[in-house]
């Protein structure tokens, strides 16, 4: 089965296909310029980066956040409206349905309710004393300013036009999660 492109695009490409840079204003459903793969690395297909494969085969699931039962269609419009600063798209928008019809291409083959390897996010040790500012900014200096620019402003993508607008996103700001 050939990759659900449109619906690949709309993930890597957020900002041109439904959010600021959308050239039909009725289609502006983000409201930043992150991607879907900002968070939802390689397209959603690395391990422990919220991926996407198998995610057709977890909902609907109960949303502790709403206290309800939500569709995939719900979550992908959580996400719009918290993560990318935007509105709800309707449910029979042809963005939703290709973003959809991406992530069960991503899930072929995954039985209902089975747990994939990688699925979720890495697990992060809390730690077991009070964060140090000070200590904070070097490891800050030293290991993500590099990426992330000095300011946390982030780096913008030369290619923005066929590709994610960030190479690597703002840590803070309008274009922050």
């Amino acid at each position: 089965m050939e990759r659900p492109f449109f619906g690949y695009k709309i993930i890597t490409q957020t900002h041109n296909f439904i959010g600021p840079n959308a050239k039909d204003e009725s289609k502006k459903f983000a409201g930043n310029k992150l991607a879907c793969a900002s968070c939802h690395a390689n397209a959603g297909v690395k391990s422990y980066s919220s991926g996407f494969i198998g995610i057709t085969a977890r909902f609907p699931q109960f949303n502790a956040r709403g206290n309800k039962v939500i569709s995939l269609e719900d979550r992908i419009n959580g996400c719009m409206e918290r993560s990318m600063n935007g509105k709800v798209m309707p449910l029979n928008a042809p963005e939703m349905r290709a973003m959809v019809t991406y992530m069960h291409w991503l899930s072929q083959n995954t039985p209902v309710g089975a747990k994939t390897k990688g699925q979720g996010l890495a697990k992060v040790e809390l730690l077991d004393r009070k964060a140090d500012p000070i200590k904070g900014k070097v490891v800050f200096e030293n290991h993500c300013a590099s990426c992330h620019g000095e300011n946390g402003e982030g780096m913008v993508n030369p290619d923005n036009e066929t590709s994610a607008y960030y190479i690597y996103p703002p840590l803070w700001g309008e274009d922050s999660l």
